[in-house]
């Protein structure tokens, strides 16, 4: 339906039409940052392949490399945890997640035409990613030193398991290992507990590409001023630690790892969580000493700041288990949803604790692009994106296009680097494609 503009009271009346106009001519303005420069993705699973989809999602032009027949084994991602993921067509979530925004195609990089048909689209290519072993790229003759030579201006993006240096580079490692090498499982949970923790999502693999695409632009803009490509090389374990960058830092500085959390001991009884009336938790982050009187007084609970125990901050480090336990029970006068009324009213840093499935409904998220609705055009529905978490005032970041499904685009993007109908056909028949 059209609402056009009309009159009402001597004034025009602004209507859907002029709206609709106004964001098709602001959105075609919008540049794509990366609008031009085209990847090759030759990776599996995540790391590697979050990275090109990463690129992908400021505008690259990302072709993705399959095995024929067989493609990703993220394909075959299933099951997480006993959620099914599997999708119509042969795709899973996993898939899904990893590879949006790419082109793909299959090709048999163990026969010689396969590998002469990767090395003709390094020639158009500004950069590749790949995460395989050390030593695998190179028994293929497809490592950097040599395409380099083929074209001098690639970036060659390597993302492993633990650096391309070192006597264990060679070895595989996947997130879980990358998890417990850096120390982060002794980081998580609370003071006492006699065991280390796990992280669920694949954090390891989530940093290691995200670091491997920041590697690679900042190539990409080195290349803008010389004019030469080079190799960039990151990792599951180079990527935990630079996530987990303060616990490791301090370490380096002290010799000494920073303790787990201990809910009856934080640093401020304004830093940590509390369960509400209702059951659910609040976690506060109000620990300046501004917040102290001003919590206490809008609790309802202001005797607290007359107590010589509470007073000041050094007496209360002395008696900080009695203010967590005294701050337990109010806490629980009142459910979270109230808290949080009154505690943000009051400017007061605080947060409700959810569960990840909670974002679906997040304003917050969705209206900062963070969180996108995305109607799937293969599968026919709206679903919950992740959006990008930058976002740029004169620039487009968006989801273009879905994964693409085994072998989808490959007659297409042969037929951009010249090869003829025949040939494809010969490529098909010799199991190249």
């Amino acid at each position: 339906m059209t609402v056009a503009s009309s009159k009402r009271n001597g004034k025009a009346v602004y209507g859907w039409t002029n709206i609709l106009t106004d964001l098709y001519n602001e959105r075609m303005s919008l540049v794509k940052i990366l609008d031009g420069i085209r990847v090759l993705d030759w990776t599996i699973l995540q790391q590697g392949s979050i990275c090109s989809s990463l690129l992908g999602d400021l505008g690259a032009d990302v072709i993705k490399i399959e095995e024929p027949v067989t493609g990703d084994m993220g394909r075959y991602f299933d099951n997480f945890f006993g959620i099914k993921s599997t999708l119509p067509l042969g795709s899973t979530y996993y898939f899904e997640i990893c590879n949006r925004n790419k082109r793909g195609m299959t090709l048999n990089l163990k026969e010689e035409q396969g590998r002469k048909i990767f090395c003709r689209l390094v020639e158009s290519c500004d950069v590749l990613v790949q995460n395989f072993r050390v030593g695998v790229a190179e028994k293929l003759g497809l490592d950097y030193d040599t395409l380099k030579k083929i074209n001098p201006r690639l970036i060659y993006t390597h993302a492993t398991g633990m650096g391309t240096e070192g006597p264990e580079a060679h070895m595989p490692l996947i997130d879980p290992g990358a998890l417990a090498r850096s120390g982060l499982m002794w980081s998580v949970g609370e003071e006492g507990e006699e065991e280390p923790l796990p992280v669920q999502g694949a954090l390891c693999d989530q940093s290691g590409a995200i670091f491997a695409a920041y590697g690679t632009l900042a190539a990409l803009l080195a290349r803008e001023k010389t004019g030469r490509g080079q190799k960039v090389t990151s990792s599951l374990l180079g990527g935990i630690i630079g996530l987990n960058w303060i616990n490791t830092a301090i370490a380096g500085w002290s010799g000494r790892d920073l303790p787990r959390c201990d809910h009856t001991h934080p640093s401020s009884p304004l830093s940590n969580q509390y369960r509400c009336k209702d059951g659910q938790w609040i976690m506060m982050g109000a620990y300046l000493e501004k917040y102290f009187k001003p919590f206490y007084r809008a609790s309802g609970h202001p005797e607290i700041l007359n107590d010589e125990r509470f007073s000041i901050p050094e007496a209360r480090s002395q008696h900080m288990e009695e203010l967590v336990a005294y701050t337990e029970q109010i806490f629980l006068e009142k459910p979270l949803e109230e808290w949080i009324k009154i505690l943000k009213k009051e400017d007061i840093i605080c947060e409700p604790i959810r569960h990840t499935s909670e974002l679906l409904t997040d304003q917050q998220a969705f209206q900062n692009g963070y969180l996108t609705h995305y109607h799937h055009p293969r599968f026919g529905q709206d679903i919950v994106e992740i959006g990008s978490p930058v976002q740029f005032s004169e620039a487009d970041v968006d989801i273009q296009r879905p994964a693409p499904m085994l072998s989808e685009h490959t007659e297409e993007i042969l037929a951009e680097m010249g090869y003829s109908k025949e040939e494809i056909v010969q490529f098909r028949r010799g199991k190249i494609i």
